[in-house]
């Protein structure tokens, strides 16, 4: 096999896995947001992300997108600033330590911010389908009622696998 079709495939590979572990961060994301601000617990939280995220997938990936990157950025700086500095000199002093300090202090902040952005697109998600609980409903009612489970919050998963 050629080199340039080796690369063709490797880089169509990649856009796939990278397409699919975006949707699935954002699925997973607004499933912590659906359960955090409604009664959804496990499997119909993820459901109800799936139902909302529809049509809506591409602005999902534009707010996640900088979040990630800045994420990142703080790990890349947290690698450069703490980590390299420790295996250079072998000694921890106060100043790397309040740098860390600090460069965990943003990583914090960003997954807090991270999460106010998710509810926020959470709710306008909500807000845009009102037609959205009806069918969700529905859903869910029938998916339940063939689990053989009388009321959703006293579900215990152990007890259906």
């Amino acid at each position: 096999m050629s080199p340039g079709a080796l690369l063709l495939i490797s880089t169509i590979g990649a856009i796939t896995y990278s397409i699919i572990l975006a949707n699935a961060y954002i699925i997973c994301n607004l499933a912590l947001v659906s359960s955090g601000t409604e009664t959804n617990v496990g499997f119909v939280s993820i459901l109800r992300a799936c139902f909302v995220i529809k049509g809506r997938t591409t602005t999902a990936l534009s707010l996640a997108l900088p979040m990630n990157m800045a994420l990142a950025a703080i790990e890349a700086l947290f690698q450069y600033r703490i980590v390299r500095a420790y295996h250079q000199s072998t000694a921890l002093d106060s100043a790397m330590v309040f740098e860390g300090l600090f460069i965990a202090y943003l990583y914090s902040i960003l997954i807090v911010l991270d999460t106010i952005v998710g509810c926020m697109f959470w709710r306008s998600c909500k807000r845009d389908s009102k037609s959205f609980t009806k069918v969700f409903d529905q859903f869910s009612v029938q998916l339940i009622s063939q689990m053989g489970i009388s009321r959703l919050d006293t579900f215990n998963p152990e007890e259906h696998v």
